[in-house]
């Protein structure tokens, strides 16, 4: 992915992309509400990469929850931001309640 300098001294960065995945543990499909918040350090995402990413990682894909968000925390560390944040609110599941999972 590519990297774009900082040069603007942005301080903090929200993301909110969606993806659809299957769960593997309960076998239904549910929505995941990314909020991705990043510290750039030097560098900070092209944003359209990110998208692209998430739905060739993630979206359509066979993962739980936990495994979803280890997947976009790993992708945003490409870019050596000093703090992380990622939020996993999912909806729609028809075995289980809404789960919201930080890391």
């Amino acid at each position: 992915m590519k990297r774009i300098l900082n040069t603007q001294g942005i301080k903090t960065i929200k993301m909110y992309p969606v993806a659809l995945t299957q769960c593997e543990i309960g076998g239904d499909w549910y929505t995941n509400r990314l909020e991705i918040t990043l510290t750039p350090n030097e560098y900070y995402p092209d944003y359209t990469e990110v998208q692209e990413e998430i739905m060739k990682k993630v979206d359509g894909k066979t993962l739980n929850i936990e495994d979803v968000v280890m997947a976009v925390y790993d992708m945003m560390t490409f870019f050596s931001p000093l703090k992380i944040h990622i939020t996993d609110t999912v909806e729609n599941c028809k075995t289980h309640f809404n789960v919201v999972v930080e890391k």
